[in-house]
């Protein structure tokens, strides 16, 4: 794991574009499937924590689909998974909108993508969509109390 990386994880998933891979079943029943990922965020600000919920589509035949991880890496060269994450408003559900939220720390601005797949109660794993957000600087920001933020100058 890199040591510039802070990945906090509250749930997970994110936007951008998708691409499908192979389906993986490992326990009984079928593999979800996955699709129209929407973030809340057009994009993400280097060095805060942030948390970004992701809406998708999502088609699972067993109605059992929960958790979510993603594959995350940097155009830096980081790279790291996420823990998994349980996806909301799916339960029971064969098809539908559902939501998954993580919290990510970026140490640098550039792009992020994130390949993101999801797995049912079985063990069975999703096709992955792949989201990509650019990592901008933080804004100069006055405090309020004479100091600035890093990249500001004072006059």
């Amino acid at each position: 794991m890199q040591t510039r990386w802070a990945l906090l994880i509250l749930a997970t998933l994110v936007t951008a574009g998708g691409c499908e891979d192979d389906q993986s079943t490992s326990g009984s029943g079928t593999a979800p499937i996955i699709s129209n990922p929407q973030a809340n965020v057009q994009q993400v600000t280097s060095g805060s924590q942030q948390t970004l919920q992701i809406t998708f589509d999502f088609q699972d035949a067993d109605g059992d689909i929960h958790t979510a991880q993603a594959h995350i890496k940097t155009d830096k060269g980081l790279e790291t998974m996420t823990n998994e994450a349980e996806i909301q408003g799916a339960e029971g559900l064969v098809q539908g909108k559902a939501v998954v939220a993580f919290a990510l720390q970026l140490p640098d601005p550039g792009v992020v993508e994130l390949h993101l797949t999801a797995d049912d109660a079985h063990g069975n794993t999703s096709n992955a969509v792949t989201v990509t957000l650019p990592i901008v600087e933080p804004s100069a920001q006055n405090t309020g109390n004479g100091d600035f933020q890093p990249g500001t100058t004072k006059k």
